[in-house]
């Protein structure tokens, strides 16, 4: 008899890992798809691969020309350099190519999305329950793309749903997994600084599991396994003689940006499509292309000031900054700030939030880019609604327009859905649900604050909360089918 039971059970752990195997195949496959037929290179994609480069033939962090070996230390380009060193150690084991890091980090997600889905099988949802999220991470309109561009959007939505993973299976064990936690923790910091916002959830499921002194204790044990590499790396900076702390934003030869400019658009931009007449001429040097909207100005007289200082910078050749122009777009930015802090402070923010998370025009890592004049085309459309505008659209580009649809409906769709799950968690009566919605939601809240409150408003930041989303609107809509059923049910059997 118990050499059945156990032939059973080996059986049954057999076809785990065969539905597992089908989960990362599931994940990986669209995914290449995209790759080998639509890989790009764009934004940010020029920073990795000159860090990637100095790694792979230097073995130094640097942004300087690959070419020339001079290796000037920097802390990593416009993050740390986890994703660099991702992108260099796949070339030293597949050879130099732009498609081997894409492939690479499509495997990454994919073994990520399978991790998840195994938790979730291991924790009271369910196999089932872990088949429907498998389904939804693999083929979510949000998130399938991103592996075509050599972005960190795909290996930051693999890192989240690891700790996300983490969270679950410490709620399950009745502890926090102060070491599982703080290497995830560790590692996504160093693909993207805003990663620190995973404390969030962290310290929310630690109040969760454990009284409020052992909480703190296990966060703080949390806190200084993945402190102790970041603080190695930033020990390393500051001995080579960099900042103490690192830049925020870069120019393209590798400068900080203008920080008291860029306080300054930060009292006026409001959504993406503002930064390429705005931020990016800083990237640049291009400052001839900088072009200001009318709420960029309060008054005549600040008109004066800032049209004076546009024209001193306009002067400039490269992308260094005089001190004495950039403090005077400070100071403009501080008053400004002073005179209105309801707006600057809450108003403003509001608006980039619903912007953000609203804006129809976000291809999410799809291959359907627009250029200005088809987004302003689009734009009229959305403002004067009609038939004869849509129609025109549609003609001119067809699978550009139905793509765009395709991911806003959906993102519309995930984010009412979990709106529902919050206003009926009180009612659930699966406690595992619950605190996985709260989870997310509180992910999804901070993220959504620190970066409204910021100049950094792309759509595409949102990818690891709608990784966190889909997740839990997969768990809630299984767990509501399965109480539906169940319902069915007994309803049969009583009449």
């Amino acid at each position: 008899m118990q050499i059945q039971i156990s032939a059973l059970k080996n059986q049954a752990n057999s076809k785990n890992w065969l539905v597992f195997a089908a989960i990362f195949m599931l994940a990986l496959v669209p995914r290449l798809l995209f790759v080998l037929y639509e890989p790009q290179l764009g934004g940010d994609s020029y920073v990795y691969i000159t860090v990637a480069r100095n790694i792979f033939y230097h073995g130094c962090v640097s942004l300087s020309d690959p070419a020339s070996g001079i290796c000037e230390p920097h802390w990593g380009g416009n993050q740390l350099p986890g994703y660099p060193a991702f992108i260099a150690l796949t070339w030293a084991l597949f050879g130099e190519s732009e498609l081997v890091p894409l492939v690479a980090q499509s495997v990454v997600v994919a073994i990520a999305i399978m991790g998840v889905c195994m938790v979730i099988a291991s924790t009271g949802f369910g196999l089932r329950a872990a088949g429907v999220v498998a389904v939804v991470l693999a083929l979510s309109p949000s998130l399938v793309a991103w592996p075509r561009m050599l972005l960190t959007e795909t290996i930051t939505i693999g890192m989240g749903l690891w700790v996300f993973g983490e969270l679950l299976r410490s709620i399950q064990l009745g502890r926090l997994t102060n070491l599982r936690l703080g290497i995830a923790f560790a590692v996504g910091l160093f693909f993207r600084y805003d990663f620190v916002l995973f404390l969030v959830p962290i310290v929310v499921a630690a109040l969760h599991i454990h009284a409020p002194v052992a909480a703190l204790r296990r966060v703080t044990i949390v806190l200084i396994i993945a402190a102790m590499p970041v603080a190695g790396w930033a020990a390393r900076c500051i001995y080579v003689g960099l900042p103490l702390t690192p830049p925020f934003g870069l120019t393209k030869s590798g400068e900080q940006l203008p920080q008291g400019i860029l306080a300054w658009m930060g009292t006026w931009i409001v959504n993406q499509y503002e930064l390429p007449s705005s931020v990016w001429p800083l990237v640049t040097g291009k400052y001839t292309d900088l072009h200001l909207p009318d709420r960029a100005v309060a008054d005549v007289e600040e008109r004066a000031r800032i049209d004076m200082l546009l024209m001193q910078l306009k002067a400039v050749h490269g992308t260094s900054v005089p001190d004495a122009i950039d403090d005077k777009f400070r100071e403009i930015a501080n008053a400004r700030r002073a005179r209105d802090p309801l707006q600057q402070w809450l108003f403003l923010p509001l608006r980039r939030l619903v912007t953000i998370w609203s804006n129809p025009f976000a291809s999410m890592g799809w291959p359907a880019e627009l250029d200005a004049r088809t987004r302003a085309q689009a734009s009229d459309v959305l403002k004067n609604p009609s038939v004869e505008n849509l129609f025109a659209l549609l003609s001119e580009h067809p699978t550009t327009v139905v793509l765009k649809a395709l991911v806003t409906a959906y993102r519309y769709f995930v984010l009412v859905m979990l709106a529902a799950l919050c206003g009926v968690i009180c009612f659930a009566s699966f406690s595992a649900i619950r605190i996985a919605v709260v989870l997310a939601a509180s992910f999804v809240v901070v993220r959504s604050i620190v970066f409204s409150a910021t100049i950094l408003v792309e759509t595409r930041y949102l990818a690891m909360s709608l990784a966190l989303i889909d997740v839990v609107v997969a768990l809630g809509l299984w767990h509501a089918w399965c109480l539906m059923k169940v319902r069915y049910r007994m309803h049969g059997r009583t009449r």
